[in-house]
């Protein structure tokens, strides 16, 4: 499966918990619910080498002058 966003996709951050309840990517925090724009998309394989692995895929999001590097596909939507 292909990455869920593109380059120039405008997309808001999210709060995403574990099973506990604990935020699971607190170096976010203080861009949650800004939107921002996919700068840069990284593929990163994981899963048994032996069958197609799954993807999964990392974010460089620009908010204005500002780029954020690391954020995973599951703290983001699309706001278009």
């Amino acid at each position: 499966m292909g990455a869920k966003f593109s380059l120039g996709q405008k997309v808001k951050l999210i709060s995403v918990v574990d099973e506990n309840d604990n935020k699971k990517y607190p170096q976010f925090e203080q861009y949650l619910g800004k939107v921002g724009i996919i700068a840069d998309v990284s593929n990163f394989p994981y899963g048994p080498i032996i069958e197609k692995p799954p993807s999964h895929y990392i974010y460089t999001l620009r908010f204005g002058d500002r780029e954020v590097s690391g954020v995973p596909e599951e703290c983001l939507i699309s706001v278009e």
